[in-house]
């Protein structure tokens, strides 16, 4: 968690945001890094295997998504991963044992159509499963 604490801050434009900013190893400096390519909002992180994985949200034309994005620290680089299986907002997203999980969420920004699924993603497999 230390690690993630200490890479992820973000720049809030309009309610998305796509810039991501790491506390260098000089204690309160902080440096500018690789954005995501696409501003969102309303998204779920989780730090696994030295990575980010910002999961689902809303983008500019819609309150849900697929997206899955991972972050590499030691490159500095953002790439796509496998969507999730269905487009979500609010989503809960947490890590364990190397995995992602992401729990309930949102179809719709406005806190609507609340969703009951759970789903596993195995980012050495670049799969997603639905959990019983």
């Amino acid at each position: 968690m230390q690690a993630l604490a200490r890479f992820f801050g973000t720049v809030m434009v309009a309610g998305l945001f796509a810039s991501a900013y790491a506390q260098t190893e000089a204690p309160g400096t902080w440096g500018s890094k690789a954005t995501m390519g696409m501003a969102r909002t309303e998204t779920g992180a989780a730090f696994a295997g030295g990575k980010l994985y910002v999961v689902a949200g809303g983008l500019a034309m819609a309150e849900s998504s697929t997206l899955v994005q991972e972050y590499d620290p030691k490159t500095n680089r953002w790439r796509e991963r496998a969507p999730l299986p269905m487009a979500l907002s609010h989503a809960g997203v947490t890590a364990l044992n190397g995995k992602i999980y992401v729990v309930g969420g949102f179809l719709k920004n406005v806190h609507l159509y609340a969703q009951p699924y759970a789903f596993e993603f195995d980012p050495a497999r670049n799969a997603w499963r639905t959990l019983p």
